[in-house]
């Protein structure tokens, strides 16, 4: 579908590996954060004060996702910016152009619900959280998939992205 693979800035790799490590980061806060909610809502039912690790977990849970929600949008203008001069460069398949708005959907959906549920108190945004998890969760297994592809096929891509010279 393209001639040559796509080429990114230094800044957009850092930026795609900064996310990747935030949203690692969610994951693995993931149930301590649904137990963290658990507990403080029992306990603002009764008025007692939260405990120091729930503090923790769900601080670093939510200012996470914030940093994870401003480094999206900005992932997102230089993708516009670059678009515009290079239009035409490069066309990707339609399975990779899918599956990057999948990936990008999924990332602003969790952002959104979650500070939805989580700072306006709205109750049907912690379901949609929950199944923008599962939407994240199966797009990052394609992703990684076809970034493994891309490196067993030598094309050029997955060095490019990862930072390499490109072909080999």
């Amino acid at each position: 579908m393209h001639d040559r693979p796509p080429v990114w800035t230094r800044l957009q790799r850092r930026l795609h590996w900064t996310v990747a490590v935030l949203v690692l980061g969610q994951g693995l806060l993931g149930r301590p954060m649904a137990a963290a909610v658990e507990r403080l809502e029992r306990l603002a039912a009764t008025g007692a004060t939260p405990g120091l690790l729930d503090f923790l977990v769900t601080t670093a849970h939510t200012g996470s996702g914030i940093a994870i929600g401003l480094l999206v949008a900005w992932r997102l203008k230089l993708r516009a910016e670059r678009r515009s001069v290079a239009h035409g460069e490069v066309r990707r398949a339609w399975p990779a152009r899918t599956l990057q708005a999948t990936l990008y959907a999924a990332l602003v959906l969790m952002v959104v619900s979650g500070a939805l549920h989580w700072y306006a108190g709205v109750a049907w945004a912690a379901s949609w959280h929950v199944a923008g998890k599962w939407l994240l969760l199966g797009a990052l297994v394609l992703h990684l998939g076809a970034a493994l592809r891309h490196a067993l096929a030598g094309d050029g891509i997955f060095q490019r992205m990862s930072g390499g010279s490109g072909r080999r």
